[in-house]
């Protein structure tokens, strides 16, 4: 695939801009609603926990939070339409990024359609030949009263139908194909899998909320990483049993694409624990690296006052750690790759 695109153009500084800026937005938004809406009591914890260095994993507003926006039951046609709003949203951030950083999509489907289309013009060749010879049989067999005959005259039009259309309209180029496997993707497999990691995310955040040792979050760290990822396997499976034929032929002739649809389906899926990241990172280290945090943030008090929105703060902290740890995660890949 080669080395990723890293040019210093302006418009690949105005997307490596606007890929930051969206990742920080989404994983900052529900910290701002956050310092908004939680009560005095959890606001005072987390600013006390701070200021005197103590690890605070009270993850209960959140819980809260995620209650709010997904519902409290969470096979509900609510919760349903709400995560796929999100896995849609996080698959084309992480589209955005893989397309900067990883495989430039349109010089790939540009690709694919120059391969394409002398076949495509090879086709409408063959088109050309075949509908004088249906127009000459409909000719002959028109008038038959035998209703079997009149059958295969009737199939003959539809055929010389779709053959011009064909010869006018062309077949669906690279473009179409390409965009609707990533959106088939996205549809069948992505929805579905970041519908049923929510459920784990609201089961692991819940226990998270109920301790206080720092072991034991991150033990069930591990465990939400590690059902994530063995949930998307299995459904990945699934999804290629059932479309190995429509898939069988992309496999061979588009392997970089399916390995970009396969991270990115794998992102999202991992993506429906991330706010839980984003808390515990913001938290941790806001504690130790009170000083620093509070020195970055003096000069904004009149933005973010660390002593007045706490969460707010976290979100900030906790959106550039873990927009910062993608960044270097995909600049990995696309330098293995």
């Amino acid at each position: 695939m080669g080395a990723p695109n890293l040019g210093v153009s302006l418009i690949d500084l105005l997307q490596d801009i606007l890929v930051i800026a969206s990742f920080l937005g989404v994983l900052y938004a529900p910290f701002h609603y956050l310092d908004k809406y939680a009560s005095a009591q959890a606001k005072a914890k987390a600013r006390i926990a701070i200021r005197a260095g103590q690890s605070n994993t009270d993850t209960k507003p959140l819980v809260s939070l995620l209650e709010s926006f997904f519902g409290p039951k969470h096979f509900t046609i609510r919760c349903f339409a709400r995560s796929a709003v999100m896995s849609f949203v996080f698959t084309f951030l992480f589209l955005g990024m893989v397309d900067r950083y990883v495989l430039d999509l349109p010089a790939y489907v540009g690709r694919y359609d120059a391969r394409i289309n002398p076949a495509e013009e090879k086709l409408r060749e063959a088109m050309r030949i075949l509908i004088p010879v249906q127009e000459e049989l409909i000719e002959k067999l028109k008038d038959s009263k035998d209703p079997e005959v009149r059958a295969e005259v009737e199939k003959l039009k539809l055929g010389r139908e779709r053959a011009q259309e064909l010869i006018d309209e062309g077949m669906s180029h690279g473009t179409y194909v390409l965009v609707w496997m990533i959106l088939s993707v996205t549809i069948l497999l992505n929805i579905v899998c970041d519908y049923f990691a929510l459920g784990k995310t609201r089961i692991i955040l819940k226990r998270i909320s109920a301790t206080q040792s720092s072991l034991a979050i991150s033990g069930y760290l591990v465990v939400d990483l590690i059902f994530a990822v063995l949930l998307w396997f299995l459904l990945t499976l699934l999804f290629l049993y059932l479309n190995l034929h429509a898939f069988s032929a992309w496999l061979k002739e588009t392997p970089d694409l399916v390995s970009v649809t396969a991270i990115v389906s794998l992102a999202t899926t991992i993506a429906t624990s991330i706010w839980i990241y984003t808390f515990l990172a913001g938290t941790f280290l806001s504690i130790y690296l009170r000083r620093t945090v509070n020195l970055l943030l003096r000069g904004t008090t009149w933005l973010v006052d660390p002593e007045e929105h706490t969460f707010k703060v976290i979100g900030i902290v906790g959106s550039v750690a873990i927009t910062v740890l993608l960044a270097v995660s995909f600049l990995i890949i696309a330098w293995a790759r």
